[in-house]
């Protein structure tokens, strides 16, 4: 860290200060895109400079470096508590992805997905997890992986229209700590299951675009505390590439087998 972090904090930009500001108050990178109207890629940028700057490596340190120094502080600056509650919820987060870090340490790709589901409902405390599949044109997706309380569910196919995956598909993301219900009691499989809350990202391939969700659900509050968001977009990309994969080695099996 900065040997002198009050001074390290008064050359960031107006900009860095305000996204330093919000991030030790726990926001997530969506969120503080949404707040200072910047894409969450500007917002992650501006992040990374901040912690180059003040000589820090992720959100827990930086935000033991305000607390314990005063930097931004004054009457603009976070709130102590704000800053205390975030470092707990931030040293959760990490600590969840570390442990998922280290049971997917050595995990091919034929288990990947399947290792993460799991991981996740043990390390975020969730009831559900899984990997939803979507092909062009369809008008159902696929459940490819599901894991309830850490252990393989069947696969399940859903309706596209009007399910939480499909506002996912549409809008990038789902956020949903509670009440789902009463925003799909329509959709089947919500009410069989009994969920009430979801968390889900898109899985956006480079070469197929969207192919997918990666999401967690529970039949109680999902507690925010824990970032479950910024932990699936952190393993979002590699799901997408392992996803994409299987579809391409499928369809090259389908053309040999029809050639034959």
């Amino acid at each position: 860290m900065s040997r002198d972090p009050g001074r390290a904090w008064d050359r960031l930009s107006r900009r860095e200060r305000d996204v330093a500001h919000l991030a030790v108050r726990g926001r997530t990178t969506p969120e503080i895109a949404a707040e200072l109207r910047r894409s969450p890629k500007t917002i992650e940028n501006h992040l990374n400079s901040v912690y180059r700057k003040l000589g820090v490596s992720n959100r827990v340190d930086l935000a033991n470096l305000v607390a314990g120094s005063g930097a931004g502080g004054g009457r603009t600056g976070p709130d102590p508590d704000q800053i205390r509650r975030a470092i707990a919820r931030n040293a959760r987060a990490l600590e969840a992805l570390r442990e998922l870090e280290r049971r997917l340490a050595g995990v091919g790709s034929d288990g990947f997905m399947w290792e993460l589901a799991i991981g996740l409902t043990e390390v975020l405390g969730v009831r559900f997890a899984g990997v939803s599949e979507v092909f062009p044109g369809a008008e159902e997706l696929c459940v490819t992986v599901m894991a309830e309380r850490g252990r393989r569910m069947r696969q399940l196919r859903l309706p596209l229209e009007n399910c939480p995956c499909s506002v996912t598909l549409s809008e990038g993301r789902l956020v949903c700590y509670s009440g789902l219900r009463d925003r799909f009691g329509h959709c089947g499989p919500i009410v069989e299951l009994g969920v009430d809350a979801d968390v889900a990202v898109r899985l956006d391939d480079r070469v197929l675009g969207p192919v997918g969700t990666l999401w967690v659900m529970d039949t109680k509050p999902i507690d925010p505390e824990t970032m479950p968001l910024e932990v699936l977009e952190l393993f979002a990309p590699r799901t997408a590439s392992e996803l994409a994969m299987h579809r391409l080695i499928d369809e090259v099996h389908e053309r040999r087998d029809g050639g034959d």
